[in-house]
């Protein structure tokens, strides 16, 4: 299905329940012309200056009206009480009126107001509420019909969410009309209410970014590998997981983390790179009961504290005392507690890494099974940057879940950098992050404050561990003072991108490119 906009741009919390509808929305389709709109406000009456509806369906079947809430929600005396956390503890907003009813009432809205035209007067309208930390547990409600609401286990697959859409359909056109058929709207007529809606949607594209969000779309799957993985959080206590760059280790670890969440368990998530603890935090800061720590603040935490620990970029404590820290910490320690512990171990180690092989094998033994499960699909990089990865970092970055080729891996000269960003040719800014080895290879880039104040990043190489951006630009290589070490900050760099990445390419860029790739022959 087609999504105007083509993704979410507010990245806050209480709105991870949208994002998961509109990753729902994007694998199926209702008709053979569906469009999706998010976040419509439109204008109402002299009670209601504004309604929203979080996503408006436009389809050839009906028109649905959805209201989705992203925290659990209770009824209690009257009111409907949203919150933030699984266990109800951390109260969000109040409403008088039901989810159902808010749908509903938007729904009419914009029926009333903006599709007067004879050629609606026979479509469906329909409302559909989505509570996506409820269960279903109460049939017949009034202000909660069943047939019109999806809870959490409508939402675990496209297809069992295309279902339960369609059970909102197939009851409003049997209830609503009895005796006669319904009207179908044709591509044309979707066409005009996409237009009427939000007009001139299609001068937001460009063709690069089209790319990215395509790219996006596909990442977005998860693979066999890492279901197999959630289906091990319920029944082991101890897992070692490995994968390389891009293979879905945070991903997974942020679920892990949610999915203890549920049991009242005492949570940390444990790592070193600052850019990644500070994402994480803001990834779980809707519950008290997960906590983020580096080395630093683990340090200070009191033994035994923790009922379950998850640690990312796991190579980087393999040590001892990186073992140790973590073993005081956690309730029963490594060896009879509950952990989960991700890591690359071939590829990316922290420059100041004391990594040892002998603690990877202790690990390894403390699962009980003394096992390593792997993770070899890579969700994040295009073909062409994991045929760069394997060619000249010489690097196991598991096989890509990517159609296509995407765009390859470009060099150019810092002109040409400067033409790129300077412009915007190309490239969407607030999607871009400048890499860089040292604080100066950014000297002499006359235009990087306009770049920060439109949203550019800018991260040093080693900072950036376990993130990632659509558009990558790397600076400084060439400061790499042997091929090892430039071979080792091109991997932690090239990796990042989840579709384009440009490389700033100087004279020692290009005698170390020609020195891996003669190695490879």
């Amino acid at each position: 299905m087609r999504t105007i906009p083509p993704q979410i741009w507010n990245h806050e919390i209480e709105n991870n329940g949208e994002k998961r509808v509109m990753d729902l929305l994007e694998e199926i389709n209702l008709s053979s012309c569906d469009v999706a709109m998010h976040s419509l406000n439109i204008p109402g009456g002299k009670r209601q200056g504004w309604s929203e509806i979080d996503f408006l369906l436009i389809t050839k079947r009906a028109i649905i009206g959805i209201e989705v809430k992203a925290g659990p929600v209770r009824y209690i005396e009257g009111y409907y009480r949203i919150y933030k956390d699984r266990a109800c503890k951390h109260e969000s907003y109040i409403k008088k009126k039901s989810p159902l009813v808010q749908a509903s009432d938007a729904v009419e809205t914009l029926r009333n107001k903006w599709f007067k035209d004879r050629s609606f007067f026979k479509i469906p309208f329909v409302k559909v509420a989505i509570l996506c930390r409820n269960s279903r547990v109460i049939n017949d409600w009034p202000e909660m019909q069943d047939e019109y609401c999806l809870y959490e286990e409508n939402l675990l697959t496209p297809d069992i969410f295309k279902e339960y859409l369609n059970i909102a359909i197939d009851h409003f056109i049997a209830n609503d009309f009895p005796n006669k058929p319904a009207s179908t709207l044709s591509d044309d007529q979707v066409n005009k209410a996409s237009i009427l809606l939000r007009p001139n949607w299609d001068k937001s594209y460009v063709d690069q970014q089209s790319v990215i969000s395509n790219l996006n779309k596909e990442q977005k799957s998860m693979t066999e590998g890492q279901y197999q993985v959630i289906d091990m959080f319920s029944s082991l206590d101890r897992l070692l997981i490995e994968g390389g760059a891009g293979t879905g280790k945070t991903f997974l670890l942020l679920y892990g983390a949610k999915f203890e969440s549920i049991n009242n368990k005492k949570i940390a998530i444990i790592t070193k790179p600052k850019r990644l603890i500070n994402f994480l935090k803001l990834e779980v800061s809707f519950d008290a009961s997960i906590e983020c720590h580096n080395f630093e603040s683990l340090s200070n935490i009191k033994e035994n504290t923790f009922d379950v620990v998850l640690i990312d970029e796991g190579q980087d404590w393999c040590n001892n005392e990186g073992i140790d820290l973590i073993d005081k910490v956690l309730k029963e320690g490594l060896e009879k507690g509950r952990w989960r512990w991700f890591g690359d171990f071939e590829n990316q180690f922290d420059k100041n890494s004391l990594f040892d092989d002998t603690y990877l094998d202790y690990i390894k033994t403390c699962t009980g099974n003394n096992s390593l499960i792997p993770l070899d699909i890579n969700v994040r990089n295009t073909p062409n940057i994991v045929k760069a990865l394997e060619t000249i970092s010489k690097a196991r970055v598991g096989r890509t879940s990517a159609k296509g080729a995407g765009p390859e891996v470009r060099r150019i000269d810092r002109e040409k950098l400067g033409q790129l960003i300077n412009n915007y040719e190309d490239v969407n800014i607030s999607q871009t992050t400048i890499l860089y080895v040292k604080k100066d290879n950014l000297a002499n880039i006359d235009y990087l404050n306009k770049l920060q104040r439109d949203g550019c990043d800018f991260s040093q190489i080693e900072e950036f561990k376990g993130m990632e951006s659509n558009y990558v630009f790397v600076i400084g290589l060439g400061t790499a003072s042997n091929v090892d070490i430039f071979r080792d900050l091109y991997y932690k760099s090239v990796s990042r991108s989840t579709g384009v990445c440009y490389i700033v390419e100087d004279e020692m860029v290009k005698t170390y490119l020609l020195e891996l790739l003669n190695a490879k022959s």
